[in-house]
């Protein structure tokens, strides 16, 4: 009725997609950093000088920096949300090994 050797062989399979998909992940992460820094240095400007132009309210009208406050809002609402979803491998492997105990007469019920 169970097989859970097939479970085992799935979930071992989605670790590895997830383990793949954060190496990609990691790639595009360090060509981004690499590529805003040959920004920086085409531009001759620093991460700071960037960062206190973004944050210095005078320097944009008020409409855009409604815009700008708006945006980072939804950008942090939006990684917020990421963060809660990322699925832990291990854990769910836990609690499928978890449910091998289960026996087949019983009703799962979430």
């Amino acid at each position: 009725m169970f097989d859970f050797y097939n479970d085992d062989q799935q979930i071992d399979k989605k670790i590895e997609n997830q383990e793949k998909k954060i190496k990609e992940l990691i790639i595009r992460s360090e060509t981004l950093e690499r590529e805003f820094n040959q920004f920086l240095a085409e531009m001759k400007v620093t991460r700071e000088q960037i960062r206190t132009f973004i944050e210095t309210k005078d320097f944009f009208t008020e409409e855009d920096w409604e815009e700008i406050q708006k945006q980072q809002k939804a950008l942090e609402q939006k990684l917020l949300v990421e963060l809660k979803n990322i699925a832990n491998p291990n854990k769910t492997k836990a609690s499928l090994a978890e449910q091998k105990d289960v026996k087949p007469q019983w009703l799962y019920v979430k």
